[in-house]
């Protein structure tokens, strides 16, 4: 028995070790008609981009325009993006180049210290909204449509609104408008001697609010049309009724915020100044407690206004305003903040001669970018 299990470990160990592969020996190749791939790990699918990474790009690209980082703002554009100093008579720009040279260079050669601190920012899908106090000190000649104008070495403190869209990977914007205020910055530089807001030197805390696409700021959009069909109806009181008793009322071109009472004369002036008076919407979305509307405020100056020291023009005027609603708890409207172009208002009415023939068309028609909806 001993015998034939020797002989059987003797006659299976050769095989054994006739299976190791030898030193230096290639290995073998794979039977015919067969293929061997290497695998390769399963690749991890690209992070959703988020709101608070929206909102952590936009106060990145500020930064790099507070640091005079040129290089770093530059990756803040997209190839090819628009960029639109709304109703400033200057032209649109479409790439980057442009965007520099004719918007962001005459500010910087004007005011070398610019800056803007971020006071509100809203994100709803890829699109974003911010607020900022801006301000400089005029040490430098100021290029306007009007022409060139010498340093004043008077400071600047004001706040300006941002309108943005993001391309998908939420680096860049493929299209923004600005708004900012010129009658605000000529009478703080002393250019102009119009009621101007005093300089602003102190910004608000940061507030940053993404949509959530609830039932609150779907009511609180409701309401808001509801506001402007009254509006436009010429309705005080129809306003009066949906607005809070706590209400500020902000319009970047008047010299101070108004409360409910003095919202509600404000407005009854303006539809005897402007009989035809109309808000028309054009793009408007909800983040939070805020409603974001964009659009134009258009009417004929067939009437007296006193409250702002205007006699009846008979011009018509049409602007293109940004407008920021807040509602409380109830629905009802806590606060607007208005933004537009007062030196655009002026002209239109003939207050203030219009820039040199030419310099106020684009030269460069605005790129239509690609546009997500915003949430409803």
């Amino acid at each position: 028995m001993k015998r034939l299990l020797i002989a059987a470990l003797v006659s299976v160990v050769p095989l054994a070790v006739g299976c190791k592969k030898k030193e230096g020996e290639p290995a073998k190749e794979a039977p015919k008609g067969t293929t061997e791939t290497p695998k390769e790990p399963p690749k991890e699918a690209p992070k959703p981009v988020t709101g608070e990474d929206l909102a952590k790009r936009y106060a990145e690209c500020w930064g790099f325009f507070n640091a005079k980082d040129w290089k770093g703002f530059e990756g803040c554009y997209a190839p090819g993006g628009s960029s639109d100093l709304v109703d400033s008579g200057l032209p649109v720009a479409n790439s980057y180049a442009t965007i520099f040279e004719q918007h962001t260079k005459p500010i910087v050669d004007a005011m070398p210290d610019a800056k803007g601190d971020l006071e509100l920012t809203l994100i709803n899908g890829k699109n974003g909204v911010t607020v900022a106090l801006f301000q400089g000190t005029n040490s430098g000649a100021m290029k306007t449509p009007m022409g060139e104008i010498p340093a004043t070495n008077k400071k600047v403190g004001m706040r300006v609104a941002h309108a943005v869209h993001f391309t998908d990977d939420g680096k860049a914007v493929d299209k923004q408008q600005f708004w900012f205020d010129n009658s605000t910055l000529m009478g703080q530089l002393g250019l102009s001697k119009a009621p101007v807001r005093p300089v602003t030197d102190k910004a608000n805390a940061t507030e940053v609010v993404i949509a959530k696409d609830d039932e609150t700021e779907k009511k609180n959009q409701e309401s808001l049309t509801k506001i402007i069909d009254a509006f436009n109806k010429h309705d005080a009181k129809g306003v009066d009724a949906l607005v809070a008793d706590d209400l500020v009322w902000s319009e970047i071109g008047m010299p101070k915020d108004w409360n409910k009472k003095e919202a509600m004369e404000s407005h009854e002036a303006m539809f005897k100044g402007f009989s035809d008076l109309k808000i028309t919407p054009t793009t408007t979305w909800a983040a939070g407690d805020y409603v974001v509307q964009q659009g134009t405020f258009a009417g004929t100056n067939d009437g007296d206004v006193p409250a702002m020291g205007l006699k009846k023009t008979g011009k018509k005027m049409s602007l293109t305003f940004l407008q920021i609603w807040k509602f409380n708890k109830d629905g009802k409207l806590a606060g607007s903040w208005g933004y537009w172009n007062g030196v655009a208002f002026a002209m239109q009415l003939g207050l203030m001669p219009p820039p040199p023939a030419g310099k106020d068309a684009p030269k460069d028609a605005p790129k239509d970018a690609p546009k997500e909806e915003p949430k409803k």
